[in-house]
């Protein structure tokens, strides 16, 4: 879970690092005007993600096709 975490984190930080002017607003301590945060803030795909159903996490065992996910893509999967 920590590795995951951290891609998380480094992907959030990649899209603060876009505007600087916002990356430093967030990491300033003194800061507390949270408004502009609120687009970063929004679940959002902002990246190009490869995505690939796995039987269990103890064994990877691919089930089905890739599915390339790009940001704005609507997909709904309705078990």
């Amino acid at each position: 879970m920590c590795g995951r975490l951290n891609f998380i984190d480094d992907l959030f930080m990649r899209t603060l690092m876009h505007d600087l002017s916002i990356a430093d607003a967030w990491l300033d301590k003194d800061n507390h005007q949270t408004d502009m945060f609120t687009e970063l803030l929004k679940p959002a795909l902002r990246h190009d993600f490869l995505v690939q159903e796995i039987q269990k996490p103890s064994c990877y065992n691919k089930i089905g096709e890739a599915v390339l996910l790009r940001p704005n893509d609507n997909f709904i999967n309705i078990n």
